[in-house]
């Protein structure tokens, strides 16, 4: 551990300079707990547009970067996540990636040992956990015996060299998965699209419950809703609107957004914090991981 992390402050790095990388950089820049080092990006432009904004260097390479720094941000396209993480990971720095972990769960599941092996923190930018935690519904009474998500919208030209169940609704199907408390044992499906741009899914799990879930990137209008039911009645939630309809009984928060008002930087301040080992990671490699194989599931069933 090097003197500033024994302080309480971490060399940090990104690998990507896109618009969503922006906002992680901002994190990094601005938390704490983080000394931002460097930035590498193909588009050399690019990054050198970050690393002025933000005060840090322009790594020459993937390598460089990560003998910079220890632990480091992954946002690149998702079908370079894998690779990235790897080499992360064998140098022995912590990882942060950005949603999905990978492209298939194999080798998901490899960066997982790996990061078990070495000891090393491997977080995933699921943050909408960070929302419903918030919510309360991690600490309800009972699990959900139904899940019925809707996440789409209109393309954005970013994400698009996977299918829309890896890009867009791998949120949904990570908390179904957590909230469910049981793997996915059959999946029916139907899309459009090479990668799917359109796709929805029925789900069933091993504890008799089910998940229903449709997404786009080709729809009008933004959406992003889910609907949690319980015996008692249902959860509502508006993850655009930021509201919820709580019929469960359960007491759920109405005031959750005030809770979380920047889910992102919850997130890479939690990422940070248990790399310290001041924290728990909140959105672990293995539970993302779960939620690639889902993917992958339901992307094999709409393809068949």
């Amino acid at each position: 551990m090097s003197k500033d992390a024994a302080a309480g402050r971490l060399k940090t790095g990104l690998i990507g300079a896109g618009s969503f990388a922006g906002y992680h950089a901002g994190k990094l820049a601005s938390l704490g707990q983080s000394d931002f080092r460097a930035v590498f990006d193909p588009d050399h432009a690019r990054a050198a547009a970050v690393a002025d904004k933000y005060a840090c260097q322009v790594a020459p390479s993937v390598e460089a970067l990560i003998a910079e720094v220890e632990a480091l941000i992954i946002a690149s396209p998702a079908t370079t996540h894998y690779a990235f993480a790897l080499q992360a990971l064998e140098a022995g720095c912590h990882v942060y990636v950005e949603k999905p972990l990978a492209e298939y769960a194999k080798d998901a599941e490899a960066l997982v040992r790996l990061a078990d092996e070495k000891g090393l923190v491997l977080q995933v930018g699921h943050q909408e956990r960070f929302v419903a935690r918030a919510l309360g519904l991690f600490d309800a009474p009972v699990k959900p015996t139904r899940i019925e998500a809707v996440r789409e919208g209109p393309g954005s030209g970013r994400g698009e060299d996977v299918s829309v169940t890896l890009d867009l609704l791998i949120h949904d199907l990570d908390l179904a998965i957590e909230l469910i408390g049981a793997d996915p044992v059959s999946v029916t499906a139907s899309g459009e699209g090479d990668p799917l741009n359109d796709v929805v899914a029925e789900v069933q799990f091993a504890n008799g419950a089910s998940a229903w879930f449709r997404s786009s990137r080709r729809a009008q209008a933004r959406a992003r809703t889910m609907r949690i039911v319980y015996p008692s009645g249902s959860a509502d939630v508006d993850f655009v609107a930021r509201t919820m309809r709580d019929g469960t009984g359960f007491g759920l928060d109405p005031d959750f957004a005030a809770a979380v008002p920047d889910p992102l930087g919850a997130s890479v301040e939690a990422f940070l914090m248990a790399c310290l080992g001041q924290g728990d990671c909140p959105s672990p490699g293995a539970a993302a991981a779960k939620a690639v194989r889902l993917a992958n599931m339901i992307d094999a069933a709409a393809a068949a």
